[in-house]
């Protein structure tokens, strides 16, 4: 089955340039896709970013293969987009930090912002005393530090 990374017209070189078409801006409007197998199981560095413009939307969405949607900050080392796109030890979406187990180190250190949950209180009125409910939502927190980062010069 055709894969979207194989017709990409521009390389993983930022996190605020669609892939897709080109357009740049701030990092907030893209989006990280992961590729999926023929299985629909995640390829872990077949990785594309893209904009919000409609027809960039619709070739991921319409696309046969399935893509999976990164969470912000989320991801693994190299395509974490808020902290890998201006680390000179990524490569496309891998890092090649000597640190990293899939490197063959010891392991490397990173680090979570600590962004506080959110409640939502509302009142339910499935129940029967049409009381008060809460909900803790909260969003995966992003990776902020990583102890291998290194400014490209």
């Amino acid at each position: 089955m055709d894969r979207l990374t194989e017709h990409l017209k521009y390389n993983l070189d930022t996190f605020n340039r669609c892939q897709l078409c080109g357009y740049t801006g701030d990092i907030c409007e893209f989006r990280l896709w992961q590729e999926c197998n023929e299985q629909d199981h995640p390829e872990p560095y077949n990785v594309l970013v893209t904009c919000s413009q409609p027809a960039c939307k619709v070739m991921v969405d319409q696309h046969p293969r399935a893509y999976r949607l990164v969470p912000w900050g989320q991801g693994q080392p190299g395509h974490l987009m808020l902290l890998c796109g201006p680390c000179a030890l990524r490569d496309g979406a891998r890092c090649t930090h000597p640190d990293l187990k899939v490197n063959g180190g010891e392991g490397l250190q990173l680090y979570k912002s600590g962004l506080p949950k959110v409640t939502i209180c509302y009142h339910d009125d499935t129940r029967e005393d049409g009381g008060l409910r809460c909900d803790h939502e909260g969003f995966p927190n992003p990776f902020s530090k990583c102890d291998g980062f290194q400014e490209k010069i």
